[in-house]
């Protein structure tokens, strides 16, 4: 038979670690028995080893046969199951038995692996050409390691080899004139593969006769997988029109893109004859609908929705996959696994948002995203119901100029009773968030492979999210650069009060002591008299159920705070840190700032005291307990003590894990004056000497007030 075939799906260099890591290899589907096979090799004479266990696979059985399929649903003829009609004769394999793939003439696919089909170069508007190969690509980090057809070193699919090209140059692939059509039932299919630090962009224009390229889809930067993604794009065109697909080479070599199984629905005719040279009617209108932006709070139907009357600007934004995001009755719940019952009428013909399970790419999550939204103050929360038949983990994330900040995910549990009636109500902290930020729901792809089930929102509402209103601009007060005015108390104290964040210029130099836990620690000195140790930490904790997802100053996964890890059996223990400057005797105005996070079940307490000896008695100044909410809260302390002073803060532990408490961004006031001398040492007491002085007080108390009732009798 000869040497047996080998693909390559998981390659891991260079890892110089003595913990346990997780590997992850995306299988795909496979049409024919396989073998995995571990091979690992070491450097000469290298005295390293390599150690594998716990080996599972995830979600690779076949998809479950179902009695009958709603609506355009295509039935599987073996295994029975249901999948959408859109996905029927786009070269993959959804319903197991390939059903779904056969007699797919109409649809004008092309695998590449006998040539180029009807698609060919483009000469004259591009700099360099597609290659069709093979196996791996010759660059490391980049590139597929298998086609998407055959999921084999032996396939072939298109790429671009981004070794030579120069940033910005292009590569165009141009298909078939096809014929006008204005259904809005035509559309392109195609899997891309985007991985490597150097990925450019993949754009698809429709070129309409006498027309000028019209983008009609993009993907730009790494998709970070060694996994084939699946794109669509509609079509609606009143004159013969072709498409052209475009690479454009990244800023480093680690950038090869390859496309593979390009398709057209069965609406999609190629033009026959002679192709008009003049218009034939209007130019395409292709270009997406402007996205929807709130212009305050206030603006009705903008992102606060019950979707009983529609999407209030909340819009599907899936790339590689048909799980979309879909705006339904509740009375159409049972075809789709979703819940029988809407949150806002507790009726069938109540409306939501889903998404379900049923026939999704394995590796693109399914996004809702929100309008854009306006300026949100520090209190913005927003409050949503949901509902999770589908058993997975799914995610809030805030999207601003594209970065992604995860601030809430979902609990382990689902809703799975007979009927589905769960709907559960969470509220998320936002915090301040600069105009333009959307809120952006994602469903990962590896729950659409064959569980049944569907994740469903509905009743999403925002509160306290508007500035607060400005306070008289009279002599005392901060004017901001926009004109508002606040209270003095309130600069410098790494909160946007202002709107325009003009009350947090130049603080640095301005406080007597500032900490964001930015670059370190800030110098604070852990208790040796304690039970456990705060640390220092970004994004979330080690707690799925407690804890921050972001720091406070930026409002991002990147940013740091520094936080106390709940634990198990450990109720009423501590966790305390001393600032190590020393402040002058405080003020009536003097004032320490921050910000803390107290979320979850288990909440202990956080507690703030001020010490004027070393090693001396704490005096309590502050304390919060038990559940805070999933949000940054502001904390403000007037000092009570009369001597100089050093400030402790200390976390007490609740009763089980979920407990995790944070602090971040602490300021203190002009008014507070920091010294340098250290504080005095506590005076040694001789417990002896204590102990016949207070006996003796107590006698003569007894005599005081024996002769005080003798007096009085």
């Amino acid at each position: 038979e000869g040497p047996i075939a080998k693909t390559r799906i998981l390659r891991i260099r260079n890892v110089n670690n003595y913990k346990w890591q997780q590997g992850v290899a995306y299988l795909g589907r496979r049409v024919e028995r396989y073998r995995l096979s571990f091979e690992g090799s070491l450097a000469f004479r290298s005295t390293s080893s390599l150690a594998l266990d716990d080996i599972s696979l995830f979600e690779c059985s076949l998809p479950q046969a179902q009695i009958s399929c709603p609506g355009k649903q295509f039935q599987c003829t073996k295994t029975k199951a249901c999948v959408s009609s859109n996905v029927v004769c786009d070269f993959q394999d959804d319903c197991g038995d390939g059903s779904d793939e056969s007699n797919c003439a109409a649809y004008n696919g092309c695998n590449f692996e006998r040539g180029l089909c009807s698609w060919s170069q483009v000469y004259g508007s591009d700099n360099f050409n597609w290659e069709r190969r093979s196996g791996t690509t010759l660059t490391f980090n980049t590139g597929p390691s298998r086609d998407h057809t055959t999921g084999t070193v032996s396939g072939y699919y298109m790429f671009i080899d981004a070794f030579f090209p120069r940033q910005g140059q292009k590569a165009q692939l141009k298909s078939k004139w096809f014929q006008p059509n204005i259904s809005g039932q035509c559309k392109i299919r195609m899997w891309y593969h985007m991985r490597g630090n150097g990925i450019g962009a993949l754009n698809v224009y429709l070129v309409p006769n006498t027309g000028k390229l019209i983008k009609i889809w993009s993907r730009s930067g790494q998709t970070s997988l060694d996994a084939w993604y699946r794109m669509e794009a509609s079509v609606l065109s009143s004159r013969y029109f072709y498409f052209i697909i475009e690479a454009t080479r990244g800023p480093t070599v680690r950038g090869d893109i390859a496309i593979d199984d390009i398709s057209f629905t069965s609406s999609c005719q190629y033009a026959t004859g002679t192709v008009p040279t003049s218009a034939t009617g209007p130019v395409p209108s292709v270009t997406p609908a402007p996205i929807a932006s709130c212009a305050t709070w206030q603006t009705a139907n903008c992102a606060a929705c019950n979707f009983e009357k529609g999407r209030c600007g909340w819009r599907d934004t899936t790339f590689g996959s048909i799980s979309k995001w879909t705006r339904d009755t509740a009375g159409h719940g049972q075809s789709f696994y979703g819940p029988l019952l809407d949150h806002t009428t507790n009726k069938g013909i109540g409306y939501y948002m889903y998404t379900n399970a049923r026939g999704g790419s394995f590796f693109s999550n399914s996004r809702l995203t929100s309008p854009a939204l306006p300026s949100a103050y520090d209190t913005c929360t927003v409050n949503f119901w949901y509902n999770n038949t589908l058993g997975r983990t799914f995610y809030l994330y805030v999207v601003q100029n594209g970065t992604s900040t995860r601030v809430w995910r979902s609990p382990f549990f689902f809703s799975a009773a007979a009927n589905r009636p769960m709907w559960i109500n969470t509220t998320v902290g936002l915090g301040h968030r600069k105009a333009g930020f959307k809120l952006e729901f994602r469903v990962s792809g590896s729950s659409f492979s064959t569980t049944n089930g569907a994740i469903s929102i509905d009743d999403v509402s925002f509160s306290n999210c508007n500035f607060p209103q400005s306070a008289p601009c009279y002599s005392g007060n901060f004017q901001c650069l926009n004109g508002r005015c606040i209270n003095p108390s309130l600069s410098c104290d790494y909160g946007n009060d202002c709107g325009d964040y003009s009350d947090e210029l130049g603080c640095a130099a301005a406080l007597p002591w500032t900490c964001n836990f930015e670059t370190n620690a800030c110098g604070f000195v852990q208790s040796v008299r304690d039970s456990f140790d705060w640390r220092r930490a970004s994004g979330g904790t080690f707690s799925s159920q407690s804890g921050p997802s972001f720091d406070h100053t930026y409002g991002t996964q990147s940013g740091y705070y520094m936080f106390f890890s709940a634990r198990g059996s450990s109720a009423n223990k501590t966790a305390q840190m001393t600032l190590p400057q020393t402040f002058g005797v405080p003020s009536a105005s003097c004032q320490m700032r921050f910000w803390y996070h107290m979320y979850g079940p288990d909440i202990g307490a956080i507690n703030v005291y001020a010490r004027t000896t070393f090693n001396g008695p704490l005096i309590k100044q502050f304390t919060k307990v038990g559940n805070q909410g999933d949000q940054w809260k502001r904390a403000s302390i007037t000092f009570t003590v009369t001597q100089p002073f050093q400030v402790v803060f200390e976390a007490v532990n609740g009763p089980y894990i979920w407990g995790d408490i944070a602090i971040d961004d602490i300021s203190f006031t002009t008014t507070c004056n920091k010294v340098n001398t250290p504080l005095p040492v506590a005076t040694r007491i001789n417990f002896s000497t204590i102990s016949l002085i207070f006996v003796i007080d107590i006698i003569n108390k007894m005599i005081n007030l024996s002769i005080y009732q003798f007096i009085n009798i």
